[in-house]
């Protein structure tokens, strides 16, 4: 079996472990599952010559940003949708609802 290799001080992983993609990603590990079944998620990558799986750091922070700018975007919507909501109301009954 091959030595690993020496980790440097101050040099990040290009590699993404469970443990540690678990305190970065806000999912469980059966949604990572899911999503990555769907095509929604990074895809684990299998390091040769042991059973340990991980994921690409790069792969799994574009997701991340990913799903900020998804958040971000809902965020704004839901500001338009309670502005506009609050422009009916202050407006006042409209004349087609009164009965």
């Amino acid at each position: 079996m091959p030595k690993p290799l020496r980790r440097l001080p101050g040099v990040e992983s290009p590699f993404v472990l469970r443990p540690e993609l678990l305190t970065l990603v806000p999912h469980s590990m059966s949604t990572i599952d899911r999503l990555e079944a769907e095509g929604k998620f990074p895809g684990r990558i299998r390091l040769e010559p042991t059973n340990r799986v991980a994921w690409l750091r790069r792969e799994v922070t574009g997701y991340l940003r990913h799903l900020a700018k998804r958040r971000q975007s809902a965020a704004k919507e839901d500001l338009i949708n309670q502005e506009f909501v609050t422009r009916l109301k202050q407006s006042g009954p409209t004349q087609g609802s009164a009965r």
